[in-house]
């Protein structure tokens, strides 16, 4: 048995080990001296995209991952000692997949990462991890995930004061879509909380007025009288437009948004499209400036930090990812956009993919690259084909190798037309295990005695039908044989349905048989 060569070896690794958690979990700061602090001055902090991943996370996660992130907690708790804390958004991985029993598991392990600490006020704003993108952004789903958070209403937004300081948090998520119902909610609870703080300053003597503002077609607003920064402290995911006419908008630190990353986009229209889909509208950004006139404003979203200065004087921070896995999140665009005009898209479909699924733009280039190159090159697809495709399974290029499996359902339905129109009712075809799963259902449903054309069809009417477990394929081959269907009929793959409807057509079946012989023995 291999012995260490000195016994204290491994004492001086553990030790290391030790060593090194306790620097990784220590909070530090840098950037110039701490400025005082008042006896009644309130201290919040401040934390971005956790990506925790409740009851799914692995042991890993939970023995590892949630030790580092307890200990960095409690240290900087007890180094800071907050009167609150603030989440600003994406505390969970993937929220926007979770069922609310497993949206429900990721607040408790937050809790249980915030200890004893969990009874300091917490303040957590959604962001597009947990509510998802415009493509699937419902108000019905927003609520599931608002109502478990404390003083969100059913569009994700709240009003709070503590310590004589009003903070509003918004769903940024909303104000990046178009016509969308929740963020006409959204404006309209900035309207709501707009009225009430100019109420308090009338009171102080400061005059109500109402007024439209010029070049603005969609939004509508009051006047507000109050000076820059008596409004709330506004909270958020995504960071607010930047305006290029904008002159006295500086960054107050190196480390802007604006220029934190300068080499990353290799032209300007790759910036101009990243930014559009990762910040507020222009819109949406004079509306929170002029409605709320907010004493400064916290963010998110982009990983690193930033202090910007706006042209009215509004602060706006941007506060560093929590963890690395949201911190890596800005450097795959470019590469993802090169990626993308690579293989033939233009400018405006590239804009349409990335609006169909903005989480493209923080995928790996690394994973999907070779897999768009197979699309052009091993497949043949041309450009448009590339965005049909793109517009629906964009989702299977980062998750999965889709090479094979297009190759196999292509050359099986005879067309990548005929399999789009598949994926739109079931885009779960490409992500199934081939060989385990869609290769031997087709096999089976081929030994049917079904052509090409009855399983396209029947796939059309029964999308899930392919990416079944064999199995329940072969109960519902069985199913339709007990109707006495023949294989080789055209009526069989209507027939494979589930026993509730088998029932119900057995019953008819027994009905029609009835009247018959009624009708046979009148005559």
């Amino acid at each position: 048995m291999a012995a260490w060569p000195n016994p204290a070896v491994p004492l001086l690794l553990v030790a290391a080990l030790l060593a090194f958690e306790d620097w990784l979990t220590t909070p530090s700061c840098s950037g110039g001296p701490p400025a005082a602090h008042g006896s009644g001055d309130l201290r919040a902090m401040m934390v971005a995209d956790l990506m925790l991943l409740g009851s799914d996370a692995t042991y890993a996660d939970r023995f590892f991952g949630d030790h580092v992130m307890y200990k960095f907690f409690a240290n900087s708790i007890q180094t800071l000692k907050p009167d609150m804390i603030v989440v600003l958004g994406d505390i969970s991985a993937k929220g926007s997949d979770l069922t609310e029993r497993k949206w429900i598991s990721v607040i408790e392990q937050f809790e249980e990462i915030l200890g004893h600490h969990s009874s300091l006020p917490l303040l957590i704003a959604l962001g597009d991890k947990d509510v998802g993108t415009c493509a699937n952004l419902e108000g019905k789903f927003v609520h599931c995930r608002a109502k478990h958070l404390p003083g969100l209403d059913s569009c994700g937004c709240g009003a709070f004061e503590t310590s004589n300081v009003s903070f509003v948090s918004l769903n940024a998520v909303a104000l990046l879509c178009g016509n969308n119902d929740l963020r006409f909610g959204v404006e309209r609870f900035m309207e709501r909380e707009s009225h009430h703080f100019q109420t308090l300053n009338e009171a102080e003597g400061y005059p109500l007025g109402c007024e439209k503002r010029e070049g603005s077609t969609d939004i509508s607003w009051r006047q507000n009288s109050m000076e820059s920064g008596t409004g709330p402290v506004v909270l958020l995911h995504f960071p607010l437009h930047k305006f290029d006419a904008e002159v006295t908008g500086v960054p107050a630190s190196s480390e802007s948004i604006v220029s934190d990353r300068p080499s990353l986009f290799s032209s300007s229209k790759q910036r101009g499209l990243y930014d559009r889909l990762h910040t507020l509208p222009a819109n949406s950004t004079q509306y929170i400036l002029q409605a709320l006139k907010p004493r400064i404003i916290f963010n998110a979203h982009t990983g690193s930090f930033s202090d910007f200065l706006h042209a009215d004087g509004t602060r706006e921070v941007t506060v560093p990812a929590m963890t690395w896995k949201g911190r890596g999140s800005a450097s795959n665009p470019d590469a993802v956009l090169a990626l993308l005009s690579g293989v033939g898209l233009s400018r405006a479909d590239i804009a349409a993919v990335v609006a169909a699924n903005p989480l493209l733009l923080r995928s790996s280039a690394k994973n999907i690259g070779p897999r768009l190159l197979d699309l052009r090159d091993r497949l043949g697809l041309s450009a448009p084909q590339i965005v049909r495709f793109l517009l629906i399974g964009s989702r299977a290029l980062y998750s999965c190798d889709v090479g094979p499996r297009l190759e196999f359902l292509i050359s099986f339905f005879g067309s990548i037309e005929l399999l789009l129109v598949i994926m739109k009712k079931n885009s779960m075809i490409l992500r199934s295990d081939l060989e385990r799963v869609v290769k031997p259902n087709v096999a089976l449903l081929s030994q049917c005695g079904l052509s090409v054309r009855d399983i396209a069809l029947l796939c059309s009417s029964k999308p899930w039908m392919l990416t079944f477990n064999p199995e329940r394929v072969k109960e519902f081959v069985l199913r339709a044989e007990e109707l006495g269907v023949p294989r080789s009929s055209r009526m069989f793959c209507l027939c494979m349905m589930d026993k509730k409807h088998i029932t119900i057509y057995k019953a008819f079946l027994t009905i029609c048989h009835a009247m018959h012989s009624c009708f046979m023995a009148a005559q």
